[in-house]
Formats: C-alpha cells, sequence, structure tokens
C-alpha cells in the first residue's frame, strides 16, 4: 500500500487502514434500511467484526511501542463502545449469531453464552423471574430473597424495534442502537487513525478510507 504521496505505508498503519475499510463498508451498507433484514445483519455482524479487529491492531500498535506518545495511547484505551462491540461480537462467534430484525416485529431476547448460562436457584418457596424492559432484563425476585438466587453468567440482551437492532449495556445501564454504537467507534478511530498516521508520515485522506 501506498500514501498519496507514494510513499510505501507501514505495515502496521496499513492494517489499520484495511480494517477501518471493512468496517466503513459493512456499516454503509447495513445502515440501509431498505435492505433485506437477513442482509443488514450479516453486515453488522461483519462491521463489528473489523471494529474489533481494528481496537486490536491499536492496542498492539500502542503496547508494541513503550515510547509512543501517550495521547495515543490513551485514545486507543478511550475508544468509545468497544467493550461492549468486544462483548457482542464474542456472542455472535460463539454459537449465538446477531438477531435478524424484521421491522414488523418487536422483541426483547436475552442470549447466554455457551457455559456461561443464566442460573436460578430457589427454595422455600421464594421465586426468581425474569422480563425484558425493551433490551434490559429486569430480574424480580418473590418471597424471601436470601434463598432466591440469580447469576447472569456472560450474556448479551437485545431488542429489535422496528427492523433496528438495539443492545443493552450493563455497564452503563443504557440501551443503544447497535449501529449507533459502531458510528460513534468509527468516529474515534478514524480520528485516531489519522493522528497514527501522522505521526509516521502517512499521508491519508477520507478517500483513502
Amino acid at each position: 500500500m501506498f500514501d498519496q504521496s507514494g510513499k510505501p505505508v507501514p505495515l502496521e498503519v496499513a492494517a489499520l487502514i484495511r480494517y477501518f475499510e471493512r468496517a466503513a463498508f459493512s456499516f454503509i451498507n447495513a445502515s440501509n434500511p431498505d435492505a433485506d433484514p437477513p442482509l443488514r445483519a450479516m453486515l453488522t455482524a461483519f462491521c463489528l467484526h473489523a471494529c474489533q479487529s481494528l481496537r486490536e491492531a491499536f492496542d498492539r500498535l500502542a503496547s508494541a511501542e513503550p515510547d509512543a506518545d501517550e495521547t495515543v495511547k490513551q485514545a486507543v484505551a478511550q475508544l468509545r463502545f468497544a467493550a461492549l462491540i468486544k462483548d457482542v461480537r464474542e456472542h455472535d462467534i460463539h454459537g449465538h449469531p446477531l438477531p435478524v430484525c424484521d421491522p414488523n416485529w418487536n422483541l426483547g431476547i436475552v442470549m447466554s453464552r455457551v457455559g456461561r448460562p443464566v442460573e436460578m436457584t430457589c427454595s422455600d418457596g421464594a421465586g426468581v423471574q425474569i422480563q425484558m424492559d425493551g433490551a434490559k432484563p429486569v430480574v424480580t425476585k418473590s418471597g424471601d430473597p436470601s434463598k432466591a438466587k440469580f447469576n447472569p453468567g456472560q450474556t448479551v440482551s437485545y431488542q429489535c424495534v422496528g427492523g433496528e437492532l438495539r443492545v443493552w449495556d450493563y455497564r452503563t445501564q443504557t440501551t443503544y442502537k447497535v449501529l449507533g454504537v459502531l458510528e460513534t467507534f468509527l468516529k474515534d478511530a478514524y480520528n485516531l487513525l489519522q493522528t497514527v498516521a501522522e505521526s509516521r508520515g502517512v499521508a491519508i485522506s477520507g478517500d483513502d478510507t
């Protein structure tokens, strides 16, 4: 790969550009409301995987250079929604593909990762119930709370509304549109990519990515 001035692009920067291109392409096409729901779900999953690869490439770059600019290291650590993207992506590759949201259906979904299921134990007349409040799973207990135990395991919960996929982030206790999460991450990642490229004398523009 060569930059705008014709100079070879360092391999670590070329990797960032390629991952960003994949993520941006799949995001743009997944954002088309007229696309078939299965195609939108597939492209959204592609974007999640590319964003996770991009984050890991940034991490490798920062850890491989102990003397790297602290501003860059901090920016990598502060990429918004990186943790949520990782959660959703890991569920997608470990037996729980991203849901397909039909615009004619509104539904809530809780998915537990294989080997880390939801666990509920009750005794002496106590009970545990899970209900969905949008994408948020709400747990209620009846009877003696000490006799009703709930372990969420490793779960991700979703809501499909009008063809749009939403996800519950337990860290912020907030529901987000998945495409909105990806858009925010990609904006941060693009700014960081420009900073990294400029620090290595690589000339890129919006047309390159």
